[in-house]
């Protein structure tokens, strides 16, 4: 399978797994945490489609503005103290953010009949403010030198010495 199916899939199924955290997850956790009866609590899609059953869970429909967390003191765990796990909004926004980053690395592959986009091209074409002539010859240090996994820590040697103004640079 094609790289970018790939990042197509895992993107999608997690932007979705997300969606299902904040729609059905967090509206029956609020149910368990404040102590209905399992039996009692409504299905998942009348969540969606009863905006009643909304109101009286977040009556001021700011909850992913001003998640409830507990008090300062009790944020340094950053666990949530009724199931002693990860907070579901937590959970949920990790998803959220792995899904955007597999989307946008989907788009950063070139297929054998150039569909899409290559790395040395998105490089090369990134005009920096100093030079102007963007990356060229970054994809070629990144992957033909010898020394692969020393290589971005000594890129970062010239930039690093660029702001202390070394007279043997400029």
């Amino acid at each position: 399978m094609l790289n970018h199916h790939l990042a197509g899939l895992l993107g999608l199924g997690s932007l979705f797994w997300a969606g299902h955290q904040i729609h059905v997850s967090l509206p029956i956790n609020q149910f368990l945490d404040a102590g209905v009866d399992p039996k009692e609590i409504p299905l998942p899609n009348e969540f969606i489609l009863n905006q009643d059953l909304l109101a009286q869970l977040y009556p001021t429909r700011a909850v992913f503005r001003k998640p409830s967390r507990p008090s300062r003191s009790d944020r340094k765990t950053r666990l949530d103290p009724v199931t002693w796990g990860l907070w579901l909004t937590d959970i949920a926004h990790h998803y959220l953010a792995i899904a955007i980053l597999f989307l946008i690395a989907g788009h950063m592959y070139r297929t054998n009949w150039g569909i899409g986009h290559g790395l040395k091209d998105i490089l090369e074409a990134h005009k920096g403010s100093f030079t102007g002539q963007g990356h060229k010859g970054l994809y070629e240090i990144l992957t033909t030198s010898p020394y692969v996994c020393h290589a971005p820590f000594s890129l970062g040697v010239p930039v690093d010495s660029r702001q202390t103004k070394d007279p043997l640079l400029t």
